[in-house]
């Protein structure tokens, strides 16, 4: 039973990066994975509901690479391994890209879907304020490490999390940037 469930979500996933939402039916979903509609009714309530369950596994996915930050972060002792720290935040964000290219096609089709159903704009901003909340605890590490004022710290969390954000969009559109070149040049900037 599970295992049918994985699948739908898997082929919705799938199908909301290549037809966005509006473009993915549920009919087309069943009959990918052979299956009929009333199959999928027996698992979600809706498409809408399918589709919520679906951003819930991404977000959860999200959380889980802020737990292991989090624990990474901890361990950092001194300066010099607080910005190789911050260095390599961005690679293995694009590393994560590269092995999952829909990511962020599929979170950029739940923004267009948050402006028509309030459920996905909460879920979305849940995640924004997850990506604003590690960098601020990543700067609170930079005030215990004497890098940074205590007032600047929010402001500066929100810098970080903006430019991360614009990398990761850039990746995806494939723009012709050096991120890492743009990252470091952020780092040094408040840094170095």
């Amino acid at each position: 039973m599970e295992k049918k469930y994985d699948l739908i979500l898997q082929k919705a996933y799938e199908s909301i990066a290549i037809n966005g939402y509006d473009g993915t039916s549920l009919n087309d979903i069943a009959e990918s994975i052979g299956i009929t509609k009333p199959a999928i009714y027996y698992h979600f309530k809706s498409k809408e509901n399918l589709f919520l369950v679906l951003l819930d596994y991404i977000i959860e996915e999200f959380e889980k690479d802020f737990k292991k930050v989090m624990i990474d972060l901890n361990k950092i002792k001194v300066k010099d391994e607080y910005i190789l720290f911050l260095r390599e935040l961005i690679n293995e964000d694009l590393y994560k890209l590269k092995k999952d290219d829909k990511v962020l096609i599929v979170l950029k089709q739940y923004y267009l879907l948050s402006f028509r159903i309030k459920s996905v704009k909460d879920r979305l901003d849940s995640l924004s304020f997850m990506n604003e909340s590690k960098y601020f605890k990543i700067l609170e590490k930079a005030y215990d490490l004497n890098l940074i004022e205590k007032k600047d710290i929010k402001e500066t969390s929100i810098i970080f999390s903006m430019i991360d954000s614009s990398i990761l969009d850039n990746y995806i559109e494939n723009s012709n940037f050096d991120y890492n070149k743009i990252w470091n040049n952020l780092i040094n900037k408040y840094f170095d």
